[in-house]
């Protein structure tokens, strides 16, 4: 997952991300459906493995069969400042929580 890289590049974390699926607006002859769901995180993070797991299980709650689909996607929300604590094995994966960023 690219943005968790990106925001360990640049020192961030995030605590909120918001899932959302959508089909073309613009297809009237199409069933229209937009859906969208956020998640919270029990603490901020930019590890790829916790960030990517939340986002599958909302998007199986948010796709219903039957539609023509023509975005998904998952934005990463209320992003703070990062200190890398160390884990158990001593590997920086963890974060928590500064200021937040205006």
């Amino acid at each position: 997952m690219r943005p968790a890289l990106k925001l360990r590049r640049q020192g961030l974390a995030t605590v909120d991300l918001a899932v959302f699926v959508q089909t073309k607006p613009f297809r009237e002859q199409d069933r229209q459906y937009f859906a969208t769901k956020h998640l919270t995180l029990p603490v901020a993070t930019a590890d790829t493995a916790k960030i990517g797991v939340g986002p599958q299980r909302a998007l199986a709650a948010l796709w219903k069969p039957g539609f023509r689909y023509k975005k998904a996607g998952v934005m990463l929300v209320d992003l703070v400042k990062a200190a890398p604590v160390p884990d158990a094995q001593g590997c920086s994966l963890s974060y928590v929580l500064h200021d937040n960023i205006p």
